[in-house]
């Protein structure tokens, strides 16, 4: 080692081991090592940071930022000790702190060219554009390099535009689907800054310094903010141009021909490109817009048709078939720019029929070439409505003519197979099937796994890892599994589309749409255990926690697999904690590597990412399960504390985003299953709607901790004017507090009165989980809450107190739970699987309710405890007995009676839903319990039937092993920093605050810690 390091400084060869116990995560020999080092060179500040960071992995984080601060006011400047820093202030997650480390190395040591570009890239990931400018042009000042010069000006462009995606549109390459009209408007542009850029920019041209295409790009983006076209297109047919590909210049001319207006030269451009390109869609595209522009408010002259642009649109068209017709293989383009003309005519209500022959001929002559393709139902998709019914069923004869079956009516080749398939999905997506009655519908499924099992001899070829063509004929069947259980709301479809799920992943382990299907499948009949299992098949990895998320949380916390649902939050926190620290490193990387276009793209991306509404809801419900959880009240009041909860903390919401992905299922759905624009924006709303109230319902139960730790004080006033966190422990305050929280939850609740929820989305396959919104409102979740919130704030001391209101409070408290308690019992024992799923979803919520329940006694002790010491306190001269002194104290009496009451009901309600609940887990426990009682498919293969029937037990297992979820053992609770007790539902059993209880005899209270 000695020798190996021998021509290094003594005290890099001091601070090697040092990183490398850190590298090696041995962060305690890695402290003692500094800690040696630091003896023999105390003032060596390299190993202090190291110190300080080996700390902070030990979970000392207050002595680590204690101690930078320290090392932060001897302004270092050596490049060790500055990385170091900004490691410990990254993983603390305050980058800001790495700002000011710069900027006073900055001032130490001015023109230091690493010291400036660490400085830049430190405001680059707080999103400082103004700091990054100034800084930038400090930095081309001490070095004269283009890439500084650029960063200066791309933070221009980001100060310039208000709405970030104004600037990702100018930066990306055109093509139709961004630029599908006439171009995209930018409104909301500072104009004195673009055109500060552009002065720049071309200061940088006349002097010949452009190198590279990215930089004539953000010259482009310059003019394009701003509007001038004319000198963008000058730019594009100038020398400049040699420097961009050829595909660049091509898209960049078009769009800014489209803006000026000049489609003849668009239609020209265009036509040359497609007669070498003849796939390139958004030219099809292009080329389409330019010809209805130039023929607006013209009409088809079918008499002189050599002068008519639109049959000689067609003849192009037609030509580019006829050269396509050579190509193998061939080329989609043509045949769908055809249909897309057809389209566009009807559109305009012309004469499509005359022009290009019937809509029908054009379809078959597309299935014709492509109907052995997987693509082909979902090319068609948007012209199938060209037709009329007496259409529709023209063209399913003719393209059933093309399968050619035999007698038996089975395929003999997978070309056979492939044009079955696509006959039968074109059938679904015109809803053809949706005039059956139910028993043909069924025959219909029937038959699609049948198809399925006997088309497996069509892939024996294929490796594990590829999807199979024939899985079609199962997602068919799959689908109208779900449609059928919409329709008749039997629950054995569901059983026998799940069964079916499994058999076809079992053929085909990668398809990514059975995963998803058993997902959704096994949450619609409450199947926790199957539900998860699938989630694990799908591999669900970074953006798509976000993504995907909302398809598997909800329903295991709605249905009480607490312990899955805090594996599945844990892991989603980590992603979108440690999102904000890596995309601002994909960001700074842009910039090193001037790959300056993509920078608003990185930035926006990770804005999406930290607006995301997903996020909020995970946040909230991991700190509820937490709180839920704890231990103790001491530990409830820690948790609050660590989570850092103002009672009155607010939250942007006009901010957040819906990320949620509906693309990922198939989407061969009729159009009146279609999941549509219009039924996803009412979805979010009352996602958002409930992660309001979930937000207001922790910080009520932060405000309700915080009142229990108050002291008796006269002070009034506004609770704008003080310090929140310092003033918490009044109880004027704590109360003022929640009043504003009840008022702010009521004026929820009531617009909820007003504009009640709705179940319309449950039909749709692509749709979410059904919101845990519906089941708050159906089983009048929060009015328990608004009951004990409104009873704590009469029992906390004031001048306003009301001990009639508040036993008023505690019967209407009784009542709910009483008649809760009753609904409960009414729907326990069944052996349908949705009562069981519905007593499992109401259990839960009523298991948080006692959850609060319990938070609120051990608020109403430590209330009473406080009364008890001030009073003494008062008293102290006095040599009254405690007793008498107790029963003289301000109203402590009355509030220790009506606490003592509710402490006693809730501890006889809860041994009553215990009870309730282990007789159900023994009712779950019996697997002769069939969930499916009927065959619905009629399996033509005898072996493969047995191989099906053997699932059917498997997938009863895996529904009848839910309701354990509510009673969660040592083994198997989740994983939260403070452990659960041995409790019947995972929450703090309420009986435990007994032990709290004040004795009206001795005026004594037990240690508040449970046993």
């Amino acid at each position: 080692m000695t020798s190996r390091l021998s021509g290094y400084p003594v005290s890099e060869r001091r601070l090697r081991p040092i990183y490398d116990w850190l590298d090696n995560g041995n962060n305690k020999k890695a402290l003692q090592e500094a800690d040696k080092v630091l003896k023999k060179q105390p003032n060596l500040q390299c190993a202090k940071v190291l110190r300080c960071l080996a700390l902070l992995r030990l979970g000392k984080e207050s002595d680590c930022i204690q101690q930078l601060e320290a090392i932060k006011e001897e302004c270092p400047v050596e490049e060790a000790s500055l990385q170091a820093m900004t490691v410990c202030y990254r993983e603390i997650h305050k980058p800001h702190l790495i700002c000011d480390l710069y900027e006073k190395a900055n001032v130490k040591d001015p023109g230091n060219e690493e010291i400036l570009t660490n400085l830049f890239l430190s405001y680059v990931r707080i999103g400082d554009y103004k700091k990054q400018q100034q800084t930038a042009m400090t930095l081309y000042k001490v070095k004269k390099k283009n890439q500084y010069y650029f960063w200066c000006v791309i933070s221009i462009l980001l100060q310039a535009v208000d709405k970030l995606s104004d600037l990702i549109h100018a930066c990306l390459i055109p093509s139709y689907n961004y630029n599908n009209i006439s171009c995209i408007l930018f409104n909301d542009v500072n104009l004195v800054l673009c055109s500060l850029a552009e002065k720049m920019l071309e200061k940088f041209i006349n002097e010949d310094k452009i190198e590279s295409e990215q930089e004539i790009l953000i010259y482009l983006t310059s003019l394009e903010l701003q509007g001038k076209t004319e000198r963008g297109l000058e730019v594009l047919n100038g020398p400049l141009a040699d420097k961009l590909e050829p595909y660049i210049v091509l898209n960049k001319r078009v769009n800014f021909l489209i803006k000026l207006g000049k489609w003849q030269e668009v239609n020209e451009i265009i036509r040359s490109t497609l007669e070498t390109d003849l796939d390139s869609w958004n030219y099809y595209l292009f080329y389409l817009d330019s010809l209805f522009e130039l023929a607006k408010d013209k009409v088809i002259d079918h008499e002189n048709t050599d002068d008519c642009q639109f049959y000689r649109a067609k003849s192009f068209i037609q030509r580019l078939i006829e050269q396509n017709k050579a190509l193998i293989p061939k080329k989609r383009g043509p045949y769908l720019a055809q249909l897309e003309y057809f389209s566009r005519l009807i559109s305009n209500s012309m004469e499509a029929e005359r022009l290009l022959g019937s809509i029908v001929d054009l379809l078959v002559e597309y299935y014709e070439e492509f109907g052995t393709k997987e693509c082909c139902v979902h090319d068609l998709r948007p012209y199938l409505r060209l037709m009329s019914d007496k259409d529709y069923i023209e063209f399913l004869a003719r393209g059933y003519k093309l399968v050619s079956l035999a007698e038996n009516k089975l395929p003999k080749t997978k070309q056979q197979m492939n044009f079955l398939i696509c006959n039968m999905e074109c059938s679904r997506v015109i809803g053809l099937r949706e005039m059956f009655d139910i028993k043909s519908k069924t025959e219909f499924t029937s038959n699609a796994v049948n198809y399925f099992i006997y088309s497996q001899q069509f892939n024996m070829d294929l490796q594990p890892t590829e999807v199979r063509s024939s899985d079609r004929f199962a997602l068919l069947a799959l689908h109208s599994f779900f449609d059928l259980w919409v329709d008749t709301q039997d629950s054995n479809y569901l059983f026998e589309a799940i069964v079916i799920c499994q058999y076809a992943l079992s053929l085909s382990p990668s398809n990514s749409q059975f995963k998803t299907l058993l997902l959704k499948f096994y949450h619609l009949l409450g199947g926790c255990k199957g539900a998860h299992n699938a989630y694990l098949m799908l591999d669900v990895k970074h953006m798509q926690l976000d993504t995907l998320g909302y398809i598997h949380v909800f329903p295991l916390l709605a249905n009480a697999d607490y312990a899955t649902a805090t594996d599945v939050i844990s892991s989603t926190m980590k992603f979108f904690t440690n999102n904000f620290k890596e995309s601002a490193d994909h960001i700074t990387f842009a910039y090193k590597y001037d790959a300056l276009t993509k920078i608003p793209e990185f930035i926006w991306v990770r804005e999406k990412l930290n607006n995301s509404t997903h996020y909020m809801k995970v946040r909230f419900e991991r700190m509820l399960l937490d709180i839920f959880f704890a231990s103790s009240h001491s530990n409830t009041l820690q948790l609050i504390k660590d989570f850092e909860i103002s009672p009155l903390e607010k939250i942007q919401w006009s901010s957040l985003q819906d990320n949620r992905d509906f693309t990922v299922l198939w989407d061969m759905e009729p159009d009146g299953r279609m999941f549509e624009r219009d039924a996803i924006k009412q979805t979010y709303n009352y996602e958002i709607i409930y992660l309001r109230l979930r937000c207001i319902l922790v910080h009520v139960i932060a405000g309700c901790m915080y009142a229990g730790l108050g002291e008796t004080n006269n002070t009034e006033g506004e609770l704008d004017n003080f310090d929140i966190r310092e003033s918490l422990y009044n109880y004027n305050v704590s109360k003022s507090i929640l009043k504003k929280l009840l008022i702010d939850l009521e004026e929820n609740l009531e617009a909820l009165k007003t504009n009640p929820p709705s179940y319309a989305t449950k039909k749709f396959i692509a749709a979410p989980p059904e919101s845990r919104l519906l089941l708050t409102i159906q089983y009048n979740y929060f009015e328990l809450i608004l009951f004990e919130l409104k009873f704590i704030i009469e029992l906390i001391p004031g001048s306003d107190c009301d001990k009639d209101k508040c036993a008023s409070l505690l019967n209407d408290i009784i009542l709910f739970c009483e008649e809760y308690v009753k609904n409960l019992c009414n729907i326990a024992g069944s052996k349908n699987p949705s009562k069981r799923n519905c007593f499992i979803q109401m259990a839960a919520l009523y298991a948080e309710l006692i959850a609060f329940s319990t938070i609120i006694v051990g608020v109403c002790e430590n209330i009473t405890k406080k009364l008890k010491q001030n009073f003494a306190k008062k008293n102290k001269k006095k040599r009254e007995p405690a007793a008498q002194r107790i029963l003289n104290s301000d109203g402590f009496d009355w509030r220790m009676d009506i606490i003592n009451r509710f402490i006693v009901f809730i501890t006889e309600n809860v041994k009553q839903v215990e009870t309730l609940l282990k007789t159900e887990e023994k009712l779950y426990g019996d697997r002769t319990i069939f969930m499916g009682d009927i065959n619905i498919s009629k399996i033509d293969d005898k072996k493969e039937e047995n191989t099906i029937n053997i699932l059917k037990s498997t997938v009863n297992d895996n529904l009848l092993s839910t309701l354990p979820g509510l009673r969660i053992g040592p083994g198997d609770a989740p994983r939260s920093r403070h452990p659960p007790d041995k409790t019947y539902t995972g929450h703090r059993r309420p009986d435990a605050y007994l032990t709290y209880a004040y004795s009206a005899d001795s005026g004594q209270s037990a240690d508040p810690s449970p046993s």
